[in-house]
């Protein structure tokens, strides 16, 4: 399946005002010819920049950009782990969703803001290798009917309707956005530990150490 929607639903008009009210007096963070960027709402350090430091780091390999774990090292990268800090954007409502998330056993780091222009399409690109569980958590906050997630066994529209979605980003996918409005989503890297999802779950169980979540 594409994808997975949760047996949970938020507040999409606070998140809207959430977005219009704080998340709108920063500059959103810019890749790629400034069609695709956004905000940070856990990073490394504070920072609401840092959360995209991982992007870009991307080898193409049969036609397909796979992220390269050793140019994002050589950058000075952390590790995804260590992405947890709330940034300046991650108040009120916004704080709110991540403890839930958290609470949930998700285990959410490199939470962000996406933002992509209308009429912009990512290129195939492979955020993790197949043998490693990579899956992300995407709340839409703003969008329009003809923004997609492509994948190998379709397309799909996430609605804005306070859903949030489980997607596999380790194979190939493209985000593609032909509509005249923007996109704005939440989204965030998840291992599911505690099983609530039925087809995302962590095969690991709770083996993951990090320490204390922080929200």
């Amino acid at each position: 399946m594409i994808f997975e929607t949760l047996d949970i639903k938020f507040d999409i008009e606070k998140l809207k005002d959430h977005l219009n009210t704080i998340v709108s007096l920063y500059p959103p963070v810019w890749h790629i010819d400034n069609q695709y960027g956004g905000w940070g709402v856990t990073s490394f350090s504070g920072s609401y920049r840092e959360a995209w430091d991982r992007s870009g780091h991307f080898t193409l390999q049969n036609g397909i950009f796979v992220f390269d774990e050793q140019k994002a090292i050589k950058a000075a990268c952390p590790p995804l782990e260590k992405y947890n800090v709330p940034t300046e954007i991650c108040t009120g409502y916004l704080l709110e969703i991540m403890n839930i998330v958290a609470g949930l056993g998700l285990f959410a780091r490199r939470a962000r803001i996406a933002f992509v222009r209308g009429g912009w399409e990512s290129h195939l690109h492979q955020d993790y290798k197949e043998s490693i569980y990579a899956v992300r958590l995407h709340i839409p906050i703003l969008t329009n009917p003809e923004s997609l997630f492509i994948c190998d066994e379709g397309m799909a529209h996430l609605p804005a309707d306070g859903s949030a979605h489980l997607l596999k980003i380790n194979r190939p996918h493209k985000v593609v956005n032909r509509g005249k409005t923007e996109r704005h989503h939440i989204m965030m890297d998840v291992w599911d530990t505690r099983n609530i999802s039925k087809y995302h779950r962590y095969p690991g169980g709770q083996d993951i150490k990090w320490g204390e979540y922080p929200f």
